[in-house]
């Protein structure tokens, strides 16, 4: 019994008791008469689980014997002739039947988006019929999302790659990450078709077995199910670590060159003093020094600014003839350097060295001094007499006491400056950087507290009455055609709405994540992976849980095929809703943005680049979608391994995981933006998550083995815990098995930026503006990085080998960074 309610509870499946469904007998007297605190029989019931109960339960009347009878399909009371007096909650009496009122309201808005979308459709068919008013910036907008893609840069022409011959589980393409998702998917058709094997084989024991050795038969063949999937997981997570310490210790990186620092005052803008106070420190050149500025105030004006000085570098360059470009509008670009030398310090800043020896002298350099100034300070404050404001305020002291060579090793004398490794460039957030962050936490347990408040909306009021309603049509004898109708229309209803609040769920955490400012963005998805992957498992089981606690409550029982059904139509829901929004969002988005650059005549080439632009694959929801994926079908699994639902549920997975593979191929290929991701963390995180499927396996085989089990929810769910922390722990240990040992190399920084189009200056939006305002020899001036402007960078990433051009344009742009070319605007 008590298995059931595990699977309601972690895995979306199964009733809360046990039962048998051999109530359908009509007995002439009542045997639970002679109870007198259970004297109502609910043996006539097919959602009983017990013969006795104090009350007939909801939907159900007694008769003069106290047997009770089933209502009217969705009633909730009724008298004793039948006919129903009150329907169940959310519903409404219409025409003699009682009608899910969420389901007709579900209905009218599906109606009404459906009537929305037809007429975007015509209205884009429409505007295609007419004369285009902008066609050459449509032309060039579109050149612009071709370059986005993704292209092999080590190729002259910067060609894409080619399909047949491209392995995305084995080519580095755009970063690591984007392997070992491919790989992911690999291993879950493996993992499916061990579960499909499973399945065939419990399908095939009644011809080889009798009764007798049924059950064991079955324990066997789900214990081996087990066994594999547990083997396989396993062997899986060991090959991603090793691809991910491959890919450290093989391939070159510009982390390997960089480290970042912390504690600069605010007023530490200038990166010659950063740079100056280093090779100060450190006895040697530095390569360079990029300031994480905080422009969270003035982001608005660093992204124009940022657009403006690619558009002038294409209009010069002659990427597209200058009359497309918006260089005629007015910039006030006299306060633009005061504006810049105004944003302050967050506290942080990048040094980059010219070689890896380097790099790691400077981290033994400030690890030596931090342990110099936490001893001197310790020294000279003691914690028990003085507060921590005065240790803040006067850290420093004790080393400003003492000879002038310790007061070197501090930033102005008195800033200690703590130094870690740094992540790749590609993934830091710059206009994250504050100098007081937000709170991080709070923000993101608001958004956890409005997902759980959704979820209890939807899945506890709105969907749980539904769950009643299909208890009641199982409790009928013979259901007519229009209770079956909507019997299939409040399942239908209530697994789609599912699916659809999924979808809201991900986008709230989403939107919540991206506002508690995080530096990295691997961190950021890190946290959204967690939060959406709880999230949506528990929305996905919600409605169901609560249709057991009410069903338990009333001595009845949420049957095992009504809860398979649901998880079924619920995983085709899934699967539909999702593909539905990676397909159909950007197409829609596409051709929306498409006829306002063609219908709009005075949008230039800057405005229509961004909005035609490719989007980026997000590899996070990709993963929250599988993992659902996988843990329904386990779910479905383990509570009836011979039900037809859970065999086509896994064949529809299978085939579902070997297409997802070449349509992500596909869109990786041909049609997303190449965005770099070169760290492992979320493949790590989802590592951990994977074994929650296995975990419900574990269950399932334990509790249907020949052995004695604690029966109570508690205890299951104790047990599924203590098999999910057992399988981190073991993860942990292969993790500390495969720690990267990288052995430092003679490769300059040089050669390795040659190779990257993205650095710790160009992909610093203040920093490069700064070095146009402000050029100096020990900053000189760059290019920024934006998607598909790879060739600004020069070399191979170039589609012309012209670096006269690029240099000329460079020195146009310190003369005047944000003027026009002096020519005449368009007519």
């Amino acid at each position: 019994q008590a298995f059931y309610f595990f699977c309601v509870c972690v895995a979306g499946v199964g009733p809360v008791q046990g039962m048998s469904d051999d109530f359908s007998e009509p007995l002439q007297l009542n045997p639970c008469d002679s109870f007198l605190s259970t004297p109502y029989y609910l043996g006539k019931l097919a959602t009983a689980a017990a013969q006795c109960s104090d009350s007939c339960p909801t939907s159900s009347f007694p008769d003069n014997a106290k047997a009770c009878h089933p209502c009217a399909v969705g009633c909730a009371t009724c008298g004793a002739d039948g006919i129903c007096t009150d329907c169940l909650v959310f519903h409404a009496s219409y025409q003699g039947q009682c009608v899910f009122v969420f389901a007709v309201g579900f209905v009218i808005v599906v109606a009404v988006a459906l009537a929305m979308f037809s007429a975007g459709v015509m209205r884009f068919m429409c505007l295609s019929l007419t004369s285009p008013r902008n066609a050459k910036v449509l032309k060039e907008a579109l050149e612009h999302r071709r370059r986005t893609k993704v292209r092999d840069f080590s190729l002259a022409g910067n060609p894409v790659y080619d399909f047949d011959e491209t392995n995305p589980r084995r080519q580095n393409i755009a970063g690591v990450a984007y392997m070992l998702y491919f790989r992911y998917i690999a291993f879950l058709a493996a993992f499916f078709v061990l579960i499909l094997l499973g399945l065939g084989a419990l399908r095939y024991l009644p011809h080889v077995l009798d009764d007798a050795k049924m059950e064991v038969g079955t324990v066997s063949v789900l214990g081996s199910v087990y066994g594999l999937c547990l083997l396989a997981t396993l062997r899986w997570v060991w090959t991603q670590h090793v691809v991910a310490k491959e890919d450290v210790e093989d391939d070159p990186h510009m982390r390997n060159f960089a480290v970042v620092a912390e504690g600069f005052p605010k007023s530490a803008r200038s990166c010659h003093e950063v740079k100056a106070f280093f090779e100060t420190v450190l006895g040697f050149d530095v390569e360079g020094v990029s300031v994480a500025y905080d422009f969270q105030e003035e982001e608005d004006f660093v992204v124009d600014r940022i657009d403006r000085v690619i558009e002038k570098a294409d209009g010069h360059l002659g990427v597209y003839p200058v009359e497309l470009s918006g260089l005629e509008s007015h910039v006030g670009d006299n306060q633009d350097g005061y504006v810049l030398d105004c944003l302050l310090n967050s506290g942080y800043a990048f040094v980059v060295f010219s070689r890896e020896e380097d790099r790691e002298f400077c981290l033994r350099r400030f690890a030596d001094i931090g342990k110099h100034v936490s001893k001197r300070v310790s020294e000279t404050y003691d914690s028990s007499d003085t507060s921590e404001d005065d240790i803040d305020n006067g850290a420093a002291q004790g080393l400003q006491d003492a000879d002038g060579r310790s007061r070197s090793v501090l930033f102005r004398g008195k800033f200690p400056i703590k130094v870690g490794p740094a992540p790749e460039a590609c993934g830091v957030l710059w206009r994250n950087f504050a100098v007081e962050p937000p709170a991080r936490i709070p923000r993101i347990g608001l958004a956890v507290a409005a997902c759980l408040v959704l979820i209890v909306i939807i899945g506890a009021v709105l969907l749980s009455p539904g769950i009643l309603f299909q208890m009641s049509y199982k409790n009928t004898p013979n259901p007519g055609r229009t209770e079956f109708l909507l019997y299939l229309l409040e399942q239908t209803v209530s697994c789609w709405a599912v699916a659809l609040s999924n979808r809201a769920i991900i986008a709230l955490f989403r939107a919540a994540v991206a506002g508690a400012g995080f530096l990295q963005r691997v961190n950021e998805e890190v946290v959204c992976l967690c939060c959406s992957a709880f999230a949506v498992s528990l929305n996905c089981v919600a409605h169901i849980v609560v249709g057991c606690l009410v069903a338990e409550a009333e001595d009845t029982v949420v049957t095992i095929s009504l809860t398979v059904k649901n998880l079924f139509h619920t995983l085709c829901a899934h699967l539909v809703v999702s593909e539905g929004e990676r397909i159909g969002m950007p197409l829609w988005t596409y051709w929306t943005a498409h006829f306002a650059v063609r219908q709009t005549k005075y949008m230039s080439v800057r405005e229509a680049e961004p909005a035609l632009a490719a989007e980026e694959m997000d590899l996070m929801v990709r993963y929250v979608d599988l993992w659902l994926l996988c843990g329904l079908v386990c779910a479905l699994v383990s509570l009836d391994p011979t039900s037809l639902y859970s065999l086509t549920a896994v064949v529809l997975a299978l085939c579902y995981g070997i297409s997802i593979y070449l349509l992500d191929k596909l869109r990786f290929l041909r049609q997303v933006a190449q965005v770099y991701k070169t760290s492992s963390k979320l493949d790590v995180a989802h590592n951990y998550l994977s074994f929650g499927p296995v975990s419900i396996l574990f269950v399932a085989v334990l509790y249907r083995a020949p052995v004695k089990v604690p029966d109570s929810p508690g205890m299951i769910i104790l047990m599924a815990l203590a098999h999910w922390l057992a399988c981190c722990i073991i993860m942990r240990g292969i993790q500390q098995c495969t720690v990267p040992a990288r052995e430092l190399t003679d490769v300059p920084y040089i050669e390795v930026a040659s190779l990257q189009a993205y650095n710790y200056f160009n992909t610093n939006p203040v920093h490069v503006l700064r070095t146009l305002h402000f050029p100096s020899i020990v900053v000189p001036p760059i290019y920024p990085l934006a998607p598909g402007k790879e060739y600004l960078q020069g070399g191979q990433f170039s589609d012309y080998d012209d670096p006269h051009r690029l240099r000329e344009t460079l020195m146009l742009l310190i003369r005047s960074p944000l003027k026009s070319t002096g020519m005449q605007p368009p007519r």
